[in-house]
């Protein structure tokens, strides 16, 4: 399936905040801490309502590409970074919003991990099970280990250790 136009990025959301975030460190200008606020309205938006955030009892999954016909991947990467530029700014401000949207995307990513596991060492881009050429899997485990020292979970540790022993 292909994303139609136009579309709508947990991915770029996240990254923004993440960016906003530590313009607001450097310059302590309050500006940036209510553009931040402006996008994470973003993350209350459902995918069916033409947002990118499936709301669901086992967590909240941000699409890094989604359209409001649903054609959507559920692409791995885009969700984390979208997790983690809002837990930036969690860390930044302690704003309840950030901290909530980051606990829902965080156990979105805990449930449905396994299903990234292609099983042979290596991980899945995506739902599609597309397969992760070496640069994005070598960016997968990064990201396992960041995960694991920020949220001291082990299974992020289990698939850093998993995705990183064909890369050695």
């Amino acid at each position: 399936a292909t994303v139609g136009t136009p579309w709508y990025s947990g991915l770029s959301s996240g990254r923004a905040i993440e960016a906003f975030t530590y313009a607001y460190e450097i310059s302590n200008s309050p500006k940036y801490i209510a553009y931040t606020k402006l996008l994470l309205h973003g993350f209350y938006q459902p995918i069916q309502r033409g947002g990118f955030t499936y709301q669901e009892n086992n967590g909240w999954w941000y699409e890094e590409y989604a359209d409001s016909n649903l054609h959507t991947p559920h692409v791995i990467n885009g969700h984390i970074y979208a997790t983690l530029g809002v837990y930036r700014l969690w860390l930044t401000t302690q704003n309840d919003s950030a901290r909530f949207i980051y606990q829902k995307g965080i156990k979105s990513l805990r449930n449905n991990l396994p299903h990234y596991d292609a099983g042979d060492g290596w991980s899945y881009y995506d739902l599609q099970k597309k397969k992760s050429d070496k640069q994005y899997h070598k960016i997968m485990v990064g990201l396992m280990e960041q995960l694991w020292i920020i949220t001291g979970d082990e299974i992020y540790q289990q698939y850093h250790k998993k995705w990183k022993a064909p890369l050695d």
